[in-house]
């Protein structure tokens, strides 16, 4: 009987758990045939019902397209500055400004450094506290309409408004009596200076303090040619030995690097702009080829003369270099040969080369004080090109030529006679008249090596008085 009833009890049990199970099959039978019929309902009929959705969605999210009732502050505010004025500060620093405009003893002290700052660097339109943001960076991305430049402003070809600032290197003078570097790193407001007792400095770029930010001293060591690397990561310190130092800006590390075999010294060197060659000047007309990134000599080639200057062109397919004769050699860079020969007008003996960055316009000088301006379109179908102009303002030896970055200043100079240095405009090709000018700010010195800034907006020139003479050139707003 016990048995029996056990049965009973296990049958009853399984007919309720398959009740159950029947109930359950059921429950997602149905569920599953409402799904399918939202699915279909959804891909198949007008879809209004989604677009309302979506409508709704947007009224939520609303808030988040129009931000320009957005209240912006300044990241900064100090009550005590905003009470200072000019007269009280003036007093407290023992100046003395010309009164009237900004200059009011009575103004905010805060107005007056905000023009003064504007009036250096130019203004910010991301510092602009009234600016709308909106769009319009997306916009841009919608259409080709980026690409075209707009016309800048241009610039006076007779009279350059430019300012001398306090010398690069006036915290120190450390790097010798004879400063023979100069260069402006292209990603940073941050300038090096270097001279012959083996001394190179880093600035910090303000034209006002210009801090020191790094010395190193290389014993032993007469560094002739200083220069940022294209990348910014590096700088590379050549000098009259058979190896050269690289110094690593993110590491801090400097390391010596020994010359390729019949690569005696670097005194005269150039980067490419692609930032894949250093080419070196040998001694008997040879160009060494090195990979910026091995180090290690891919070829040589090999002119007339011996190398007196050499300049890319701006996409490194081309390398230009000036001979001690008056022979001009262009070297082809991807068939590493010479592709061309020009004879440059009135030379006897040429010393330097540069190519402008739009590559309309090649300058050379020689040892005769003439620097003659060619159109580059001239160059490659004539053999000995008329320039469409020599200028003659300089009567000793032309150390260097340099285009500023929007090929709208031509630079020279002589480092055999003190404030040898003289600006072109281009593309009138006339002389700026008030430059260096009369006054002290016409003191640099006899000008051994200059550069300008990534946006020309500085000038620097270095000289044998221990000085890097700054210049701000007020047209151009950028570093």
């Amino acid at each position: 009987k016990r048995m029996l009833n056990i049965n009973k009890k296990r049958n009853a049990s399984e007919k309720n758990d398959k009740k159950i199970f029947k109930a359950k099959r059921l429950k997602k039978r149905q569920e599953d045939e409402e799904e399918e019929l939202r699915l279909s309902k959804l891909l198949f009929d007008d879809g209004k019902e989604l677009v309302h959705n979506l409508n709704n969605d947007d009224e939520d999210l609303s808030f988040l397209d129009d931000d320009t009732n957005i209240e912006r502050k300044p990241a900064w505010l100090d009550e005590e500055d905003d009470a200072l004025t000019v007269g009280k500060a003036l007093s407290t620093q023992n100046r003395v400004l010309p009164q009237g405009g900004i200059n009011t003893s009575t103004n905010k002290y805060t107005n007056l450094l905000t023009e003064k700052f504007k009036t250096i660097y130019g203004k910010s339109e991301w510092a602009n506290l009234n600016r709308k943001l909106n769009d319009d960076d997306d916009d841009i991305l919608k259409s080709n309409k980026h690409i075209v430049k707009t016309k800048a402003k241009a610039l006076c070809k007779s009279i350059l408004d430019i300012k001398r600032m306090k010398d690069l290197n006036k915290q120190t003078y450390s790097e010798g009596p004879v400063v023979t570097s100069v260069d402006f790193h292209k990603g940073s407001s941050v300038a090096l200076a270097a001279g012959l007792n083996g001394i190179i400095s880093i600035y910090s770029v303000d034209g006002r303090d210009n801090e020191k930010l790094h010395t190193l001293a290389y014993n032993r060591y007469p560094i002739h040619n200083a220069r940022f690397s294209q990348d910014g990561e590096e700088i590379i310190l050549g000098g009259q030995h058979s190896y050269y130092h690289c110094y690593n800006l993110i590491s801090g590390d400097t390391r010596r690097v020994m010359l390729p075999h019949k690569v005696t010294q670097m005194k005269l060197y150039d980067l490419s702009p692609c930032g894949k060659y250093i080419t070196i000047s040998g001694r008997y007309g040879e160009v060494f080829v090195l990979s910026s990134k091995s180090k290690e000599l891919l070829c040589t080639m090999k002119q007339g003369t011996k190398c007196t200057g050499m300049s890319f062109n701006a996409d490194a397919t081309l390398l230009y270099c000036h001979g001690m004769e008056n022979q001009v050699t262009v070297f082809d860079m991807k068939e590493r040969k010479v592709c061309s020969k020009f004879l440059d007008d009135g030379c006897l003996s040429g010393t330097c080369v540069d190519i402008s960055l739009n590559g309309e316009y090649l300058a050379t000088g020689s040892a005769e004080g003439v620097v003659n301006i060619y159109n580059t379109k001239d160059l490659t179908t004539n053999s000995s090109p008329k320039p469409i102009k020599t200028v003659l303002n300089l009567r000793t030896a032309i150390t260097g030529v340099k285009f500023n970055n929007t090929s709208e200043i031509l630079a020279m100079h002589s480092a055999d006679v003190d404030n040898a240095v003289r600006l072109v405009h281009l593309p009138s090709a006339t002389v700026f008249k008030n430059f260096p000018g009369v006054n002290n700010s016409a003191e640099v010195g006899k000008p051994t090596k200059l550069a300008f800034s990534p946006g020309s907006g500085y000038l620097a020139i270095a000289s044998n008085k221990h000085s890097v003479a700054l210049y701000r050139i007020k047209h151009f707003n950028n570093y």
